[in-house]
């Protein structure tokens, strides 16, 4: 088997795959379209990863906050009970 028959293989092969995904390798705009939706795709899944990054960090701030309150009004109360005493 010479190497242009092994290239004549891949070729086949790959276009037989590209086929049964739905894709015309022989028409630039099909293959242009793929490669549109697969950058749609990766956009939606960085938008997707940014968001949860976001909402987990808007998450631990409103827990720090909260913590911080409580922390604030825990020795507002022992000062005035100092006071009182």
């Amino acid at each position: 088997m010479t190497e242009a028959d092994i290239r004549r293989i891949v070729r086949e092969t790959v276009r037989e795959t590209l086929t049964t995904l739905g894709l015309d390798a022989n028409a630039p705009d099909s293959v242009l379209d793929l490669q549109r939706d697969f950058a749609f795709l990766r956009r939606t899944r960085m938008g997707g990863e940014e968001l949860a990054r976001k909402t987990r960090l808007a998450a631990m701030g409103m827990a720090l906050s909260g913590l911080a309150y409580l922390l604030w009004e825990g020795l507002r109360a022992a000062l005035r009970f100092k006071a009182g005493s």
